[in-house]
């Protein structure tokens, strides 16, 4: 049974989702640089974390400008949990330096080291299958997730860009009969 490892972290995002990675795992990138230019794949090192390492994981929503709740929990997603749930996603996602940070999915096109404290929580170093529930709403937010990491022995299948749709019908209250299953396999 899951359980909760950190208070919600609460994030306005403009992009397309969500970028999960560790603080530790991004230090190459370079302050200002552009890695995810326009009609272009995403510029090295950062590809390479993403669709090879599974240090960064970009869940598309397909959404702009969504105020999200996450909600992040250790151990697998009750069965009431996954059976409520407008949507499901499955990634893989590799810890380094005991945090995790939820940054907006554009944060790469113009990059920046910092993130504020608030959008990371502690979690111990290894390889993690995650689920991501699009889960009932929390006030103030547009879409709620809960991210359940479960420690792995083996890498999951994916390429770092899991999605997790979004729908405007489904936020309002329809979620339960929308449901739907997405991973990045």
């Amino acid at each position: 049974m899951a359980r909760r490892i950190s208070p919600t972290i609460r994030l306005r995002a403009y992009g397309l989702g969500l970028m999960i990675c560790s603080p530790a795992a991004v230090r190459a990138l370079k302050e200002g640089d552009d890695y995810m230019p326009l009609s272009a794949p995403l510029r090295e090192p950062l590809r390479s974390l993403v669709e090879k390492e599974q240090r960064v994981v970009l869940l598309g929503t397909g959404s702009p400008e969504v105020d999200y709740a996450i909600i992040p929990h250790a151990g697998p997603a009750s069965r009431a949990a996954r059976r409520s749930a407008a949507a499901e996603g499955r990634f893989g996602l590799h810890v380094d330096g005991g945090r995790v940070c939820v940054r907006d999915g554009y944060d790469p096109m113009e990059w920046t080291g910092r993130v504020p404290r608030r959008q990371t929580f502690p979690l111990a170093d290894g390889y993690y299958g995650v689920q991501a529930l699009w889960v009932d709403r929390e006030p103030n937010a547009d879409m709620t997730i809960l991210m359940c990491f479960e420690r792995r022995a083996r890498r999951l299948p994916g390429n770092g860009w899991p999605y997790l749709g979004y729908s405007v019908s489904r936020r309002d209250g329809g979620h339960r009969a929308a449901r739907s299953e997405s991973s990045d396999t």
